[in-house]
């Protein structure tokens, strides 16, 4: 489909992004699916929710921390959970790199800077 763009340098950076964007969302879709079938924090006996006028949710949770720290599985759940976050930032800052580049690319044709839109607050 891409190859009948002429610019070869536009012609890789809106490849490299539509792949990126492809990848990404197949990795949401992983993600919502294992958060579906992996323990929830508070399914854990050593940890509950407390009221907490005041935060987003109005709740937090409050975890028995030395009954969580001998527990194997708990400290698994919070190294899954580090680990896919993590993942997922760093899949994120690649793919807006490549949507810099194409921004960059789509620029240099047009004649016309790349920045975001003016903010209309």
């Amino acid at each position: 489909m891409l190859s009948s763009l002429g610019d070869e340098d536009f012609r890789d950076a809106l490849g490299d992004y539509q792949a990126g964007v492809t990848f990404l969302q197949g990795q949401i879709d992983y993600f919502r699916t294992i958060v579906t079938t992996r323990p929830k924090i508070a399914d854990f006996d050593y940890v509950y929710l407390e009221y907490a006028p005041g935060t987003v949710r109005q709740r937090r949770h409050v975890v028995e921390w030395d009954a969580a720290a001998a527990d194997p599985d708990f400290l698994q759940f919070l190294l899954d959970g580090n680990n896919s976050m993590r993942a997922m930032s760093d899949w994120w800052e690649h793919l807006l790199e490549r949507a810099e580049t194409l921004c960059a690319q789509t620029g240099r044709l047009t004649g016309q800077p790349c920045a975001p839109p003016e903010s209309s607050e």
